[in-house]
């Protein structure tokens, strides 16, 4: 069965399509080592795509003879024109196999190409200043391909954990810290740290508006029950009752008077059978009966 986790790694793994492309054929290890990753999180890529483990021919299973394969002017005539995965492919060998003919022919190995880019020269100076995430997403490409392309510059990546792009900056206390955590991918701390620095304020979302339609419901009817109808939370809604010096709603009978029903309720009273003012209401019938009999409200013939 597939590991219920991903394994953890700091490691940018590329994944394209020729990378992708080796899974099956050659073992994870293998694909890792090119990678400079884990075979583990191989492993994962690739029952993740649905593709099955390389398999070695029986012949190269340990205590088997392997017979010696006949290199023709064919076969040898690929080795250096593609990648070892992809001449051990056409051949049915294994990629170790073939990378041992090539080395013994002196025929230097063929990596598999990466799609060529271009860092904009505004951004060329930030390469090892900011976060290769923060580049690739200006540009639109993977972390990888910048990640590539620092190397190739011999540029060190960022170690600063105050890093924080200047496309962000202005947005400090307009957003959560967390959301913006997110979306520059750094850490909340980070966020934090820059929003303090600068002396801006903590952003506060403006406080939750309980519609004037709802205001005579407070107390009324239960605070779930009024958070949907206003679509806020019922933390929300408590809160607004509190301020008010409203008592919580009382799913008991409570008072009898018809003021503990809301407004558009009392004239339902005699009208509509019991059951369905209290679902309209958010209270038990009970309660309406109640309130019903004690303002001498005959019941509506449905009810009778």
């Amino acid at each position: 069965m597939p590991p219920s986790k991903k394994p953890y790694s700091r490691v940018k793994y590329d994944w394209s399509p020729e990378n992708i492309a080796l899974l099956g054929t050659i073992s994870d290890a293998a694909v890792a080592e090119r990678m400079g990753g884990k075979a583990s999180t191989v492993m994962f890529k690739r029952q993740e795509l649905g593709i099955k483990a390389y398999k070695a021919p029986v012949s190269h299973i340990k205590g088997k003879k392997r017979p010696n394969f006949n290199w023709t002017e064919e076969a040898l005539s690929l080795i250096g024109t593609m990648t070892d995965a992809e001449v051990a492919k056409r051949l049915g060998l294994s990629n170790g196999a073939v990378s041992l003919k090539r080395r013994s022919l002196g025929i230097p190995g063929r990596s598999v190409k990466h799609p060529a880019i271009d860092i904009p020269d505004n951004l060329r100076p930030y390469l090892g200043v900011w976060s290769d995430a923060a580049i690739a997403r200006k540009i639109g490409v993977s972390v990888g391909v910048v990640s590539r392309q620092r190397r190739q510059n011999q540029i060190k990546a960022t170690t600063d954990p105050n890093f924080f792009p200047d496309e962000g900056i202005p947005r400090l206390g307009k957003v959560s810290d967390s959301d913006l955590a997110r979306e520059y991918k750094v850490a909340p701390q980070t966020v934090n740290n820059q929003r303090r620095k600068r002396g801006i304020p903590k952003f506060k979302p403006e406080p939750a508006k309980l519609p004037d339609s709802c205001k005579d419901l407070l107390g009324k009817v239960s605070d779930v029950e009024l958070g949907k109808r206003a679509n806020l939370s019922a933390r929300a809604i408590s809160i607004m009752r509190k301020e008010a010096g409203i008592p919580p709603y009382d799913r008991g009978a409570g008072s009898l008077d018809l003021t503990n029903l809301p407004d558009f309720a009392v004239p339902l009273l005699g009208k509509l059978p019991d059951p369905e003012i209290a679902k309209k209401v958010g209270c038990n019938r009970k309660k309406v009966a109640n309130i019903r009999v004690a303002a001498g409200i005959a019941p509506c013939a449905r009810w009778r």
